[in-house]
């Protein structure tokens, strides 16, 4: 939109006398927004007279960046559209969004600062950078984790959910990280280890509870019900607390202590 805010024309009559005209963007011609331009002419027509004058074509300011949402706990981001470019490096180098490739974004389940904006376009500069920040749903849990839990645990869905499961990851990382102060610094296959000793832990804890989770489910289970009633929780709680200590000492090369809800667990021998 051509801005004639401070343009003064003024006219010249036969007489010699002059006056100041009365402009507006009607009598002006030859504006074109739509390219940058280092010289455009316009032609001001007042009547039968005309005059030119030259003016410059800058890019407009970047658009703001509106409508994108992201969400850390489900590790995604919506709203993106053509036009938008993002950055996993700190704005080093940029990778231009695409709505009709998948995937278009990258890995957004680790550590991730996910920096947005509009890329530069041949009317717009480029835009103002949105970072949004992405973080681990679990230090050390892999993802998947209660699919594992589930089945060490011999039960399905139905007698143990994902949330029942998800309700207790928290302790169990927060007893893994007090055994293992290192844990962010484990990689490998000794991160396998520790990763199973974090789900055998989450196991360990969610063993008191289950008498009672498999009688409500009773009543929609038959044989696969009392099956499960029968199994002897607090000797699979011992057995999970010990599967506990020597998966850590797998994964670190030594033995260690292991903190528990009722005290500590050192190296503890698997009942017979």
């Amino acid at each position: 939109m051509l801005d004639i805010a401070g343009l003064v024309v003024i006219g010249t009559y036969d007489d010699d006398t002059t006056q100041t005209e009365s402009i507006t963007v009607e009598n002006i011609t030859g504006f074109d927004s739509t390219a940058v331009a280092a010289t455009q002419t316009l032609t001001i027509t007042v009547g039968t007279c005309t005059t030119t004058y030259d003016i410059s074509i800058d890019k407009a300011d970047g658009l703001p960046l509106t409508g994108v949402i992201a969400d850390d706990t489900t590790n995604t981001i919506s709203g993106m559209a053509l036009g938008m470019e993002y950055s996993v490096d700190s704005g080093v180098t940029w990778t231009e969004f695409d709505p009709t490739v998948s995937p278009n974004l990258p890995d957004l389940t680790g550590t991730l600062s996910l920096m947005i904006r509009y890329a530069e376009s041949p009317t717009h500069k480029v835009g103002a950078i949105t970072v949004f920040n992405f973080t681990p749903l679990n230090a050390i849990l892999p993802i998947g984790y209660e699919t594992q839990v589930q089945t060490d645990m011999g039960v399905t869905a139905s007698i143990l959910s994902t949330t029942a499961i998800q309700s207790k990851a928290t302790l169990a990382e927060a007893l893994l990280k007090k055994a293992v102060p290192t844990y962010a610094e484990i990689t490998g296959d000794e991160l396998v280890f520790l990763q199973s000793a974090c789900i055998a832990q989450l196991c360990a804890l969610l063993c008191p509870g289950m008498s009672n989770r498999v009688k409500v489910a009773q009543q929609d289970e038959t044989l696969y019900s009392f099956k499960i009633q029968s199994t002897n929780w607090d000797r699979k709680k011992r057995e999970f607390e010990s599967m506990v200590s020597n998966y850590i000492s797998l994964a670190i090369g030594q033995e260690v202590t292991v903190f528990s809800l009722v005290g500590v667990v050192f190296n503890d021998r698997l009942e017979i």
